[in-house]
Order: C-alpha cells, then sequence, then structure tokens
C-alpha cells in the first residue's frame, strides 16, 4: 500500500502543472482527479493502521487542518471561503503524506519530479506568446485534444499583459505565482548536481531564467535576488565554497536584467523599474494592505484570537487603502484569516528557517538547497500570496521530511 501510494503522490506532483486543464466529461482537473485519488489511498494507509512519524510536520499540518475550519466558519465570505477550505484540506494532506511516505534518500527523486512537473510552462509560454503578439492575444477558451479545455477569464487575460506587453502566467491563475515556481526551479538547479547533467541543467536554468522575467513580475525577481544576495554574503569568508556556483548564480541573474532590457519596451521598462525601486513606500499597496491588515488583526479581542475568516476583507475597509480578499503578504494573511492558530504556523515556518541555517552551518551540503528555497519563498511571501500553491506546499513538504528521520509513534 505504501508503494501504491508514493507512486499516486508521485503522479499527482508531475500533475501540478495541468491545474488549468479542465476535463469536458467532467469539473475537475486532471491535477484534482490525481489528488482525490491519491487522498483515498493515503486515507487508507493510515487507517488501516500504519502509524504516523513523530515530527514538526505534524504539529503544522494539524494546525492548518483546525484553523481552516475556523477560518471558514468566521467567514463572512463564503463564496471565497468554501474554495479556500478545500484547498487547505488539500495542503493538511500534503504536508502529512509527504514526511510519511518519503526519506532523506528520496530528495533527489521528489526535486525531479518538481523540476519536471515545470516542463509544461515551457509550451503553455511559447503559445501564449504566439498568440498574444501574432493572433491578437489570448482566447477565453483554449480547446485542447481528448475533450480538454481551458478556460480563461476576462480577469486573467487582463493580468496577463502590461504596456501592451504579455506577462506570462500560464499555466497558474497569475503572473506572480508563476514567476515564484520559475525562480524555485532556478534554485532547485544550481544547488542540485546530482539531478540532471551539467548541459539539460544550465539549459533549463537559462530558459526558466528568461521565462521568469516574462512574467513582469517581482515576486520571483524579488525572491531570487534575495536568496542570491544571502547565499554570497555567508559565502564570502567560505574557502571551500564552489566558485561554479556562485559564478553560474550570477549568470542567471545577468540573463534576466539582459532579456528584460531587451525585451520590453521602454514604457514597461520605466513601468518595472518604477514598481521595483519605488522610494516612496507609503504609497504601495504591497505596504498598506498588509498595514491595514494588522491593524485590522489587533483591532480587536475576537479578531486577534480566531481571525476574520478566509476573504472576509474584501467586505472590510481599510484604514489606507481599499482591501482585496488576501493582504498581499503571507504572513499578515496567515495572522489575520487565523488568528493565533495562523500566528503558530508563522512561528513554526520562521522557526523551520531558522533550523535549516543552524544545520547549514554544521552541514554545508545536506542543507543548503532546503535552507534557500525557504529563503526565496519566505521573501516572496511578503510582497504576495503564495502558501496557497501547491508547487510551494510540495516545497515546504519536501524541506520537512528531513526533520523527521524514522521517528515512529
Amino acid at each position: 500500500m505504501k508503494k501504491i501510494c508514493r507512486n499516486l503522490l508521485l503522479i499527482t506532483i508531475l500533475l501540478s502543472g495541468t491545474q488549468v486543464i479542465d476535463l469536458s466529461f467532467t469539473n475537475f482537473t486532471f491535477f484534482q482527479i490525481s489528488f482525490m485519488i491519491f487522498a483515498c489511498f493515503f486515507i487508507i494507509y493510515i487507517v488501516i493502521g500504519k502509524k504516523l512519524k513523530r515530527g514538526l510536520y505534524l504539529f503544522l499540518s494539524m494546525l492548518f487542518f483546525i484553523s481552516s475550519f475556523l477560518a471558514y466558519f468566521t467567514s463572512i465570505n463564503k463564496s471565497w471561503a468554501t474554495s479556500y477550505l478545500l484547498l487547505n484540506l488539500m495542503i493538511s494532506i500534503i504536508i502529512i503524506a509527504v514526511p510519511n511516505l518519503f526519506y532523506n534518500d528520496d530528495i533527489v527523486l521528489l526535486k525531479k519530479m518538481l523540476i519536471r512537473s515545470q516542463y509544461i510552462v515551457i509550451p503553455f509560454s511559447i503559445y501564449s506568446i504566439y498568440m498574444f503578439y501574432f493572433r491578437g492575444g489570448l482566447p477565453n477558451i483554449v480547446k485542447l485534444p481528448l475533450g480538454m479545455i481551458i478556460q480563461l477569464d476576462n480577469d486573467f487575460l487582463l493580468r496577463s499583459q502590461a504596456s501592451h506587453q504579455i506577462r506570462l502566467s500560464l499555466p497558474y491563475a497569475t503572473p506572480p505565482v508563476l514567476s515564484l515556481v520559475l525562480a524555485l526551479c532556478i534554485i532547485i538547479l544550481l544547488f542540485s548536481d546530482n539531478i540532471y547533467n551539467k548541459k539539460i541543467k544550465y539549459i533549463l536554468i537559462a530558459i526558466f531564467s528568461v521565462l521568469l522575467v516574462l512574467t513582469g513580475s517581482r515576486t520571483g525577481i524579488v525572491g531570487l535576488f534575495v536568496a542570491g544576495f544571502i547565499f554570497a554574503f555567508k559565502n564570502l569568508k567560505h574557502k571551500t565554497i564552489k566558485t561554479k556556483k556562485i559564478s553560474f548564480f550570477a549568470l542567471a541573474l545577468i540573463i534576466i536584467t539582459i532579456v528584460f532590457f531587451l525585451i520590453f519596451d521602454t514604457v514597461y521598462i520605466q513601468k518595472a523599474l518604477t514598481r521595483f525601486l519605488n522610494i516612496n513606500i507609503l504609497s504601495d499597496r504591497h505596504f498598506l494592505v498588509p498595514l491595514d491588515g494588522l491593524i485590522i488583526w489587533t483591532s480587536s479581542l475576537k479578531n486577534f484570537i480566531f481571525g476574520i475568516g478566509f476573504g472576509s476583507s474584501a467586505y472590510m475597509t481599510g484604514a489606507h487603502t481599499y482591501l482585496p480578499p488576501y493582504f498581499l503578504n503571507s504572513f499578515v494573511t496567515l495572522l489575520v484569516e487565523r488568528g493565533l492558530l495562523g500566528l503558530l504556523i508563522v512561528i513554526i515556518l520562521i522557526y523551520l528557517l531558522m533550523k535549516k541555517n543552524i544545520e547549514y552551518k554544521k552541514n554545508y551540503k545536506e542543507s543548503q538547497l532546503s535552507l534557500y528555497i525557504l529563503i526565496c519563498t519566505y521573501a516572496a511571501a511578503f510582497i504576495y500570496e503564495v502558501f496557497n500553491c501547491y508547487f510551494v506546499i510540495f516545497i515546504i513538504s519536501m524541506v520537512l521530511i528531513d526533520n523527521n528521520k524514522g521517528k515512529e509513534n
């Protein structure tokens, strides 16, 4: 049964890039169908008596599970809350399943599956660029063989362009999510010597770097730059550091910068630079929305303890700006929507980063990847919602594996 569950989860990871593809004969996507099949087998696997490993992951999963129901019942935006409840139940299962079904020796396999799951980004991007520049724009419905379709609403089409230039999104709902996924793929490739030969590895880094720029999003780029800066800073005094890794990391960033200025016109460049270099932070919604969220969280004892629930902010008035159904900062969203349980989740996530930093100092080779994918993820989390992305959850669950080294109840 365990082998079946492992294989089903690997297939689910591989299909995580097909979330946008609907099947005409059902309301579910390939990824959703695969996940439901896996979840059924995994629940049976647990029910028949298999003991769960003890570890930090179990507490984190229970927090997501319990706080999700609390956030659902306290929400005043039930249509939004329902979808987010289901999403968080799936997240809870992933966080339990990965550390129970895989071990340290499986990290290489998981890294390969995560990278392979994003191969689909390449044909999606080529199609998007072709349709945008040569066929008048992306259509609302894309018909694929075997009754498969992609439905793109007007909001998606609006987010997928800026200043008459394309912003790649597919196969994700927004350019920022795609940009973070690509940034994480680049980091996995840079800090892994055993998943591809060098030629394929650097070709993939170059491709993902170009596509990252074409998202036009600062989310993934900020995460990548922060991880690169900290990597370089921490290893200035490292006499044994492999200079090739620093060189290729720098090369990837140079490629991003060069392609950025070659592809986009002056208007787009000015707009993008303004977003990156805006010194008037008090007028930036990525500062004002989280600030308003913290004000709401601390405005009453009820909000502080229980939170306001999923998506409730869409019906609230911010002190400084209008509010979307989230707070443009993943940590603030956890706090405001889930109250003290959300605070516990944030504490665990920060603890995990600190733990990996300590392990990094003691054992450079084994912990560097975990540390830098967490740095990239958390840096992006400060300017966007990232913990609702399955790829990110798979990444965090992979990091949690080596915190549960075979300990059984």
